[in-house]
């Protein structure tokens, strides 16, 4: 289902992402029925105000439509896509199903819209790009930094790093995927003695180690 009518007025440049600051529902086709029903009695919108929304269970719902204004982030709701994330995530990352169907969105998107990984954002950043920070001098700033130079909100949530967002779009999934399965299956092993199990926990620190160093020089 795809809500409001289609304006034909959005230019997608960017993708804006937020969390809904909401425990629930974990369903996005529920969820995305609830913001709309929100969003037109509190704000008076014609529509939900986002273009897609991810459940916490890795559920997925289509928003407004894509070539229509978005009402999410001001200053880029005609020229982007803004794509919600169901949950409170100041205070808890999201869910590991949730965050899989949310990289199948972005990067539908970013390929279907040649948006690159550089115009992803959340939506704190916006209020510090619209003031003329670069993502290099934003990446750099703790969120005290951020609130100070002028972002009104935490969104997409405290707990979700944008920088290691924009880092895993710009090196496709492969590598990391296969550094992240190596690891945990790693973990996952018991080891047969205590040496082993300390070679085997440096060993999973060096992996761990190396996809930090990898991302981290990926939003350099």
């Amino acid at each position: 289902m795809t809500y409001g009518i289609n304006r034909h007025n959005n230019r997608p440049e960017w993708i804006v992402i937020h969390h809904s600051e909401t425990a629930g529902p974990a369903d996005a086709t529920l969820a995305a029925d609830a913001f709309d029903r929100y969003h037109r009695k509190a704000n008076g919108w014609d529509c939900i105000g986002y273009h897609g929304v991810i459940g916490v269970d890795g559920s997925s719902e289509a928003g407004r439509y894509e070539t229509s204004s978005g009402a999410h982030a001001l200053g880029f709701n005609t020229r982007s896509l803004g794509l919600c994330l169901v949950g409170r995530l100041d205070w808890e990352p999201p869910e590991k199903a949730q965050m899989a169907t949310a990289l199948e969105w972005i990067r539908g998107w970013m390929q279907t819209y040649s948006i690159p990984p550089e115009r992803v954002i959340g939506h704190r950043e916006t209020y510090l790009i619209r003031r003329g920070y670069d993502l290099g001098q934003i990446d750099a700033m703790e969120w005290v930094q951020m609130e100070c130079a002028g972002a009104e909100k935490t969104c997409p949530g405290l707990s979700f790093g944008m920088a290691r967002l924009r880092s895993q779009l710009s090196q496709g999934p492969q590598e990391e995927a296969m550094l992240e399965q190596e690891a945990e299956s790693m973990e996952c092993e018991a080891p047969p003695s205590d040496v082993q199990e300390t070679r085997l926990s440096r060993l999973i620190d060096e992996l761990r180690a190396r996809l930090e160093r990898m991302r981290e020089e990926r939003a350099k």
